[in-house]
């Protein structure tokens, strides 16, 4: 299971659907390469439909669920505190 810190956390109103969102920014450990030298953490940022669960605060660690969405690929459909 992927294991994410969350060290941002942006919330806000889509102008456009009128929903809200929230945006995490995240870090994990980069995963192995045998192509590069990869040192320290990596950075995302996960868009999340809505607002998130009360215990997920900057600090936390988390994980993502995923659906497969129409295009037949997995996408995000929410997040848990561990």
């Amino acid at each position: 299971m992927n294991e994410f810190e969350v060290v941002g956390i942006v919330s806000g109103v889509s102008k456009k659907s009128g929903k809200s969102y929230t945006m995490l920014q995240v870090l994990r450990d980069f995963s192995p390469s045998n192509a590069q030298l990869r040192q320290g953490k990596e950075c995302l940022q996960q868009y999340i439909d809505g607002t998130v669960p009360s215990d997920v605060a900057v600090g936390s660690i988390v994980a993502f669920d995923y659906t497969i969405g129409n295009n037949g690929f997995p996408q995000v459909c929410g997040v848990r505190a561990l």
